[in-house]
């Protein structure tokens, strides 16, 4: 009998595989003109519009700081990009020394408006290597969590489906 309801299952398995076929989202579109290279017009504009864009951040500031041990913080930070508040998590260092910054830059999801990082840091660590910098991404916010303590941030103004151009504007600022 368990032989019997294996080949069934088996089957219908095989059964589902082969009659799944594989959309062309593409059909009817010139795909030789649509992957060719760019043509120096063309690039000479994206060139342009990047010098244009001013990504200084405005009124800089931090929102909140957590002591996550005696040689290390969590602040949460906002600032002004374009007119809209954005908001990142900044896991800095007590130290004089310069660091450099570590950003982690992660993707995002229409159903779930959040990074949900987890971090887990000794407490005797001395000297963390680097300055961590999370971005709340336009229209996300964060939920770090660190040694199994929870930290938010509010929602990053802007909306998600500026999610690459716009995005790297926020990470770069």
């Amino acid at each position: 009998m368990k032989q019997i309801l294996i080949f069934l299952l088996m089957s219908a398995m095989l059964a589902n595989v082969l009659s799944c076929k594989k959309k062309d989202v593409l059909a009817g579109i010139d795909k030789v003109a649509l992957f060719a290279d760019p043509k120096q017009e063309e690039l000479d504009f994206v060139e342009i519009a990047w010098k244009k864009r001013n990504l200084t951040p405005e009124n800089v500031k931090i929102e909140k700081t957590h002591v996550i041990n005696s040689s290390l913080n969590l602040h949460i930070i906002s600032f002004g990009l374009y007119g809209s508040l954005q908001y990142a998590g900044v896991l800095a260092p007590i130290t004089p020394a310069p660091l450099p910054v570590h950003i982690y830059v992660y993707g995002f999801s229409l159903e779930d408006p959040r990074s949900i990082q987890n971090f887990r840091i000794s407490s005797d660590t001395a000297n963390p290597p680097f300055i961590y910098v999370v971005p709340a991404l336009r229209g996300q916010s964060l939920r770090l969590t660190v040694n199994n303590i929870e930290y938010t941030s509010p929602v990053s103004q802007g909306t998600r489906n500026d999610a690459f151009d716009g995005a790297a504007d926020d990470v770069i600022a």
